[in-house]
C-alpha cells in the first residue's frame, strides 16, 4: 500500500474556467441577447441602468454634438447592481454578497433554463422586500409565489443567476412569476436584465 496525501484542494469552492468569463453582469448581457432570452416581451420591465452603460452613451453623444438632459438625472437615480458569488450550499439557500435597488424591490435567483427563455419557470428563489441596498442577503430556494417544483433543494453544483426585480404593485411581495411577467419586473439596462452569475457548490 502506498500513502496518499489528501488534497487540500477538495476544501475549496472549485468552479469551471466558464465562471471566470461569464461572472460579470456585461458579459452575460452579450450572452443573453446572443441566446435571445426574450425578457423584452415580458411586460413590466424596469428602467435601471449602469454607471458604465450611461458612460459609454454618453461619450456617443459628445461624439455626434448630442446632449440630452436626462442623462444627468439617470445616472443618479436609476442604477441597480447586483454582486453574487460562487459558495458553497446545503442546496436549500444561497447569498447574494450586495444588492442596490434605486427604488426598493427584490434578488430574484434563476437557474440556467433562463438563458434558453424560460422567464418565469426559471425563478427557483426571491428574497425578502429589500428598501434600496442590502448585504449578505439570504435566499430562499424552491419557495416563490406562483412557482411550481418538483424539487425542495438544489442536488448538484450548478450555475445560477442573480436578478434585481423592481416592487411595482406596492404590496412588498414578488409577483413577477405569479402575474405572468407583468408585475415586479427586473431592472434593466439597454433593455436587458441587469444580472449576475455564481456557481453554487452543493456540499
Amino acid at each position: 500500500m502506498t500513502d496518499e496525501t489528501p488534497d487540500e484542494s477538495r476544501d475549496t469552492v472549485s468552479t469551471p474556467t466558464i465562471a471566470d468569463e461569464l461572472s460579470s453582469r456585461r458579459t452575460l448581457l452579450k450572452l443573453s441577447s446572443a441566446v435571445g432570452l426574450g425578457l423584452t416581451g415580458v411586460t413590466g420591465l424596469g428602467a435601471a441602468s449602469s454607471h458604465e452603460d450611461d458612460d459609454e452613451m454618453d461619450d456617443d453623444e459628445e461624439m455626434n454634438g448630442e446632449e440630452d438632459d436626462d442623462d444627468e438625472e439617470d445616472d443618479d437615480d436609476e442604477v441597480a447592481e447586483v454582486t453574487f458569488l460562487n459558495q458553497t450550499t446545503d442546496g436549500t439557500t444561497v447569498t447574494v454578497e450586495e444588492v442596490e435597488l434605486p427604488e426598493g424591490g427584490y434578488v430574484a435567483i434563476h437557474d440556467t433554463s433562463l438563458l434558453d427563455g424560460e422567464v418565469l419557470d426559471s425563478v427557483i428563489g426571491v428574497s425578502d422586500y429589500i428598501e434600496e441596498e442590502a448585504e449578505d442577503i439570504e435566499v430562499d430556494l424552491f419557495d416563490v409565489l406562483g412557482g411550481d417544483f418538483d424539487d425542495s433543494e438544489l442536488t448538484e453544483t450548478q450555475a445560477l443567476i442573480a436578478m434585481p426585480h423592481q416592487e411595482t404593485t406596492d404590496d412588498e411581495e414578488y409577483n413577477f412569476v405569479e402575474s405572468d411577467g407583468d408585475d415586479d419586473g427586473p431592472y434593466t439596462s439597454e433593455g436587458f436584465p441587469v444580472v449576475d452569475l455564481a456557481y453554487a457548490v452543493v456540499e
